[in-house]
């Protein structure tokens, strides 16, 4: 049931993140330069390097299409995985970020990008910038190791078009690091590098001949979580189990609208049975909402109408911009929490793609943000890349554009994400369409 029709009045008025600024406090030593700020999180004992989490949306991540699931829960940020696939395929997704994770602590990159001695400063940068990485092998055409290139932080004042085996400081060369042999075990690797750590942060593995064969890092952080999406209809409780059986570290709700008895009654069973599991409801635009889920509930899902991939608003004039309800759900929540002692987290969820709208919506109240066209734009994602003619093609220089859907399109076939059983009843309620893609998850999130 709709809550109020909202008119014209003043009271009414909704508000939309993109009405507010922030005034900025006293900036301290502690913050310059930027890569001194800590803003990863642990919550529920599930790690954030970034408050972010991509959306439950078949555009994102399906089937064996993992790369994004496996890129984002690699960077800090546990991808939520959709439901509008079999329990089978859903789980296999879950399992591959798993199976991705560091064993022992260790990340061995058997392919990172690579450079030659002979390239220019200029294209290691364009190569650092396209794809993130700061610690490139210098190879030969051999692939024999002549040394290692390492970006700082700060802007490198150099001639562009100098050698990169001539740029000093940031290149070293092979007799001024310590290498080990492919043959060196995990435990090995660690204790070496840990040996290393004030010296170097890296251990390039090189065989007898000189040949670089791997690359092997400390993992920095306690990274590769991933969350699993069920919907509130019967069959749910099969899903969420083998999901949490595959590894799931919290399970969400995937539904419009979760101010409803089919929301409050799955968060009462669900955390019967599985209390030390983080649930996450939604999603909700009002306090009325929150104080009815709020007692079965780790995180609530606030937005309805606001994202990108969303037609709710227009095709049934339900929802309101993400500002409104962020502010004063977090108020509610607040209130519950001084009352009670017990901090229900809030993700704000729908149309957040700039970092002014996700400094806002956080400053707001929202503890998490969650996207879905945030992270379509990425080559990671699952829908499939378009050159400027918005024709498929799988060559990186060609690449345009990037397939985007919604939950509730037509290509979706979710039409059970709304409780219809027929097309005869249902409406589209998402779009079918594509976005500018931005080129490599981790770069561009950094």
């Amino acid at each position: 049931m709709a809550r109020k029709i909202i008119g014209y009045e003043p009271e009414g008025a909704a508000r939309s993140i993109n009405e507010f600024n922030l005034l900025p406090g006293k900036t301290t030593d502690e913050c310059a330069p930027p890569d001194k700020v800590d803003i990863a999180q642990t919550i529920l004992d599930i790690f954030f390097r970034f408050p972010m989490i991509p959306a439950s949306m078949s555009c994102l991540y399906y089937g064996d299409k993992r790369d994004l699931a496996i890129a984002s829960a690699r960077e800090g940020m546990p991808p939520l995985i959709h439901y509008n696939q079999t329990i089978e395929a859903q789980v296999a997704i879950i399992g591959a970020v798993k199976k991705a994770r560091p064993k022992k602590g260790i990340e061995l990159l058997e392919k990172p990008i690579e450079a030659h001695p002979d390239d220019t400063l200029e294209s290691v940068l364009e190569k650092i910038e396209k794809h993130g990485h700061s610690v490139i092998p210098v190879v030969d055409e051999y692939r024999k190791l002549h040394g290692v290139f390492i970006k700082p932080f700060q802007e490198i004042e150099d001639d562009p078009g100098k050698k990169i085996k001539n740029v000093k400081p940031h290149y070293h060369k092979l007799s001024s690091i310590v290498t080990g042999s492919p043959s060196m075990g995990l435990d090995e690797i660690k204790k070496e590098l840990e040996r290393l750590k004030k010296k170097q942060t890296f251990l390039p593995l090189i065989d007898s001949d000189g040949i670089f064969r791997k690359i092997a890092f400390i993992q920095k952080y306690p990274a590769y979580f991933c969350g699993a999406a069920v919907s509130t209809h019967e069959g749910w409780q099969d899903r969420a189990a083998a999901c949490i059986e595959a590894g799931a570290d919290f399970i969400a709700t995937d539904t419009s609208d979760a101010y409803s008895t089919f929301a409050y009654t799955l968060g009462e069973k669900f955390k019967a049975k599985y209390p030390d599991v983080p649930l996450m409801l939604g999603n909700i635009i009002t306090p009325e909402a929150f104080d009815y889920l709020k007692d079965v509930a780790d995180f609530i899902k606030i937005g309805m109408m606001t994202g990108a991939g969303c037609k709710t608003g227009s095709e049934k004039s339900m929802g309101l911009p993400l500002a409104t309800p962020v502010i004063e759900i977090n108020d509610a929540r607040n209130a519950y929490f001084e009352k009670t002692g017990r901090y229900v987290y809030l993700v704000g969820d729908g149309g957040i793609l700039t970092p002014g709208q996700m400094i806002v919506t956080l400053a707001m109240g929202a503890d998490i943000l969650m996207g879905g066209r945030y992270f379509a734009q990425f080559h990671e994602s699952a829908g499939d890349p378009l050159d400027k003619d918005k024709k498929r093609t799988f060559k990186e220089d060609l690449i345009v554009f990037k397939e985007y859907w919604g939950e509730g399109s037509s290509r979706a076939r979710n039409i059970l994400r709304y409780g219809h059983t027929s097309r005869k009843t249902s409406v589209e309620e998402g779009v079918d369409g594509w976005v500018i893609c931005r080129g490599w998850l981790k770069p561009n999130v950094e």
